[in-house]
């Protein structure tokens, strides 16, 4: 998968259990339907054989109507293996559904009532609960193995430096890379045990954020709409952290593009930059942010009312941020583009999702694959790729985070012909009908304590 993008529906499985189950009838009726003619074909083989040589022009036609009937035998037994097959995948993918729906549950009594049919349903199909676990683990190992792949084989540069001059460590530091797909598939199990790589419906951020102030960068210009996803993911600001756009509609109504940065300050501490790895990590666990803030800020600044229609794009922690907007924010998310977002939002079927991610990309990795359902409105898109192919010493610099890389990966979507980016491609299309466009960029910085006390000056 270099230059080669996998596009699907999201999930561990994407499947209509119900249509499987229903194709597996149609399959069972014709397999059954195939059985009878065979019956009659041997039947017939019979008749035409006990007739006399003379009418079975010595042997041959018994023979050959024998025969159809062994081939129409076999057809049946095949279309009654693909009908059992097909049920099997039904059950297990149902398993995958409810053991998602049981860790997405909100409150006492739903999380008891859906682990109470997830355990029932693994009782009745516990061959289909045993395949569910592999098909689980087998996501996690494909994580694992994608961040140690020949992809992100510039990683291993750092063994090999480290291994020249300290050469009693090149054994460890050898058999550490190699257990690095282990320990993901571990890694992906811890996360969505502790429940940090989704987002649930309903989830808030908890606790307090720190005091942010933003300031509007530029002022307000006039453009357009972008054209394609490339275009607006090309969009997400430099310079600046937050870009709101003002969609003026023929009927008057407005639309709001919003497009966010990822992390720009990487010390552990928190500094003035909201968007830092204080930020980062306070999201991920659940706990309001700095960087949430400033958005929420900049949004009110625009003059953005609560269930006003957004489109949502965000790169990092743009993404992680985007994500708990549409969650929490009381927005109504049209779309939610996310590239390389630590988070998968469970978003419900009033917001198209489209998540990018690239399998070599360490921070993605954090999301643990998302849902084991697919989240989203129907026509919700993951879409993946190694945003690294080539090995070597970029990969020490995240090269496959970039932004760059993504928006890499955004042209190969809008390239592809595939029918399933139609409902992305029509949610775009939506902001091409505005009469008039308005861009406004922000930054933002934390409040320092005391100044946000009122006791003292800057």
């Amino acid at each position: 998968m270099s230059d080669d993008i996998d596009i699907r529906e999201g999930g561990v499985v994407a499947v209509d259990t119900g249509s499987l189950r229903a194709a597996a009838d149609r399959y069972a009726v014709l397999g059954a339907r195939v059985r009878e003619v065979a019956e009659d074909l041997g039947a017939q083989a019979r008749a035409v054989s006990a007739l006399g040589p003379a009418a079975a022009y010595g042997g041959s036609v018994p023979y050959r109507l024998q025969n159809a009937a062994f081939a129409a035998e076999s057809h049946a037994d095949d279309l009654a293996g693909i009908a059992r097959d097909l049920r099997e995948l039904a059950d297990t993918y149902e398993i995958v559904e409810l053991r998602a729906r049981r860790a997405m549950a909100v409150g006492v009594d739903a999380r008891a009532a859906a682990a109470q049919a997830a355990d029932l349903a693994a009782q009745r199909h516990p061959d289909a609960a045993r395949r569910a676990d592999l098909a689980i683990r087998g996501r996690d190992m494909e994580i694992g193995a994608g961040l140690v792949s020949a992809a992100n084989g510039g990683v291993g540069l750092a063994g090999g430096v480290a291994g020249i001059a300290y050469p009693q460590l090149a054994g460890a530091i050898d058999a550490a890379l190699l257990s690095l797909p282990v320990a993901a598939q571990s890694l992906q199990a811890l996360i969505r045990r502790l429940g940090t790589g989704t987002i649930p419906p309903g989830r808030r951020l908890s606790g307090d954020a720190a005091v942010v102030e933003v300031r509007q960068e530029g002022g307000v210009t006039v453009t357009a709409s972008p054209r394609d996803l490339a275009g607006a993911l090309s969009r997400i600001p430099d310079a600046t952290r937050v870009r709101v756009e003002t969609y003026t509609m023929p009927d008057g109504t407005a639309k709001y593009a919003v497009y966010l940065a990822g992390t720009r300050d990487f010390p552990p501490e928190a500094g003035d930059d909201p968007w830092d790895l204080s930020s980062d990590t306070r999201m991920y666990l659940g706990e309001d942010a700095a960087a949430y803030a400033a958005v929420v800020q900049a949004l009110d600044d625009v003059g953005v009312p609560l269930g006003a229609e957004l489109y949502l794009f965000g790169h990092s922690q743009g993404g992680l941020i985007a994500d708990w907007l549409a969650v929490q924010g009381g927005y109504h998310t049209r779309l939610l583009v996310t590239a390389g977002s630590p988070t998968e939002a469970d978003v419900g079927p009033g917001t198209l999702s489209v998540q990018l991610r690239h399998t070599d990309d360490l921070v993605q990795s954090l999301a643990a694959g998302g849902s084991d359902e697919r989240v989203g409105a129907a026509g919700s898109l993951v879409v993946e790729r190694a945003g690294d192919p080539a090995p070597g010493i970029q990969d020490l610099s995240f090269a496959p985070h970039r932004l760059a890389a993504y928006v890499a990966t955004a042209k190969m979507l809008d390239a592809a012909p595939d029918p399933r980016t139609g409902p992305m491609r029509s949610a775009l299309a939506e902001l091409r009908g505005a009469t008039s466009v308005t861009a406004v960029e922000y930054d933002a910085r934390r409040v320092p304590r005391q100044a946000a006390k009122g006791g003292g000056g800057l």
